[in-house]
């Protein structure tokens, strides 16, 4: 069996949420993410110039993208809890649903002072080739 190593090819990366300054505690939403042609989907948040407050990733599906819900915990890889950020620093969640468009809100606290931007990383894709597993 042959072992693809060419983690490269097999992804696509974005930006998910512009790098933003938040001063008063708003919520940033982020960019929707097209899910056609890949198997999953990570969302990497990052936060930074942290002064007060926390960020709480929302992230939400949608099959139209016109209307948008919340996701159900089963079809993220941990909580959105878990990948709360109380620092500057970096965490990550991931979508295993099934929905094509995803889109992230970094919800912060009120009267959070901090920076936060989120980028995806979509993998498995279907439209770079095929990997041989033989």
């Amino acid at each position: 069996m042959t072992i693809n190593k060419d983690l490269h090819n097999q992804v696509s990366v974005g930006v998910a949420i512009a790098l933003t300054a938040v001063a008063n505690g708003e919520d940033v939403v982020g960019a929707v993410i097209d899910r056609q042609g890949s198997e999953g989907l990570e969302l990497i948040f990052q936060v930074g110039a942290y002064t007060d407050g926390d960020v709480t990733p929302l992230i939400e599906d949608s099959d139209d993208n016109v209307t948008y819900a919340a996701v159900a915990d089963a079809n993220l890889t941990n909580t959105e809890a878990s990948a709360a950020l109380s620092a500057a620093g970096v965490s990550s969640i991931g979508y295993v649903g099934f929905k094509r468009y995803v889109r992230a809100t970094a919800v912060t606290a009120a009267a959070s002072t901090l920076s936060v931007g989120a980028s995806f990383v979509k993998f498995g894709l279907h439209l770079q080739g095929t990997v041989n597993p033989s």
